[in-house]
């Protein structure tokens, strides 16, 4: 691996785990409110609703983590798109 491979490997790797970002990449962002530490509960991508209760959060891992509370679906950002 090339030293700008490795440098874009680490650039994607900061989006794909910073919530507002892939938030508003993924259109997300509409009523989004931001959470303490750093998340943001947005509309979730699953179902139908109008306050949103879907959180993004980043992982000790650095992953970022989906969860809805109402309906339950957990997923990574890949599951996301």
């Amino acid at each position: 691996m090339t030293r700008a491979d490795h440098r874009d490997v680490l650039r994607y790797e900061r989006v794909l785990s910073d919530p507002l970002r892939v938030a508003v990449a993924l259109r997300l962002d509409k009523g989004a409110q931001r959470q303490a530490g750093g998340g943001m509960t947005v509309l979730c991508p699953w179902h139908s609703e109008r306050s949103p209760s879907c959180s993004l959060t980043r992982r000790p891992d650095g992953t970022l983590l989906a969860h809805c509370f109402a309906c339950g679906v957990n997923s990574d950002v890949f599951g996301l798109v």
